[in-house]
């Protein structure tokens, strides 16, 4: 995985609790040995009941930004075999399993 800063993944979406009319959206990490409870990454609040086109837009950014440590690691995996393998040091098969990595990453953002 990358050596950035950011909490490390996986990340994921909760709902809830509701209030009247409104939930709270959040995306959050997994509890980890150093954290009892996860880290809250973006935490937005959205109407109950039938969803707005900006509550789907808020949605489809959660799922984007709850993706964002798969995806880092994919573009990392993805060019370091692309790279071994325009140097003739890498195979065929090592750049197809990264393109999977990818792939998963990228359907997981669209979800």
């Amino acid at each position: 995985m990358s050596n950035t800063k950011h909490t490390p993944g996986p990340w994921f979406i909760t709902e809830g609790p509701t209030y009247g009319h409104t939930s709270r959206l959040k995306v959050e990490s997994a509890p980890d040995a150093e954290r009892e409870f996860g880290m809250v990454i973006m935490e937005r609040s959205v109407q109950s009941g039938l969803p707005s086109a900006l509550d789907q837009e808020c949605m489809a950014n959660a799922k984007l930004i709850a993706a964002a440590p798969e995806l880092l690691e994919a573009l990392e995996e993805t060019s370091a075999a692309l790279l071994q393998y325009f140097s003739g040091v890498g195979s065929k098969v090592d750049a197809k399993a990264r393109y999977e990595l990818a792939r998963a990453a990228i359907a997981k953002s669209q979800g």
